[in-house]
């Protein structure tokens, strides 16, 4: 695993896995809740893809931000 600022993080094909799992599932889904306590999946790109995700399909998402500082990202998204 790399390390972000003292954190292990996700390899990038990990990641895009995680994303195909949940593209999938997001057009039936009624909130998207995020939160990993810092255990590192929870890169900023995978957050931004996420929040993205889930704003482009007008789903509720919530983040509980533990960890590295994601500052950068927009968080919370409520339609």
């Amino acid at each position: 695993s790399a390390s972000m600022k003292g954190y292990l993080t996700i390899a990038s094909d990990i990641e895009d896995a995680i994303l195909d799992a949940v593209a999938h599932r997001v057009p039936r889904i009624s909130a998207l809740v995020i939160s990993d306590y810092a255990k590192g999946v929870l890169t900023p790109r995978l957050l931004q893809e996420l929040l993205r995700m889930a704003k482009s399909a007008s789903v509720p998402s919530f983040v509980d931000p533990k960890g590295p500082d994601l500052s950068p990202v927009s968080y919370t998204h409520l339609t």
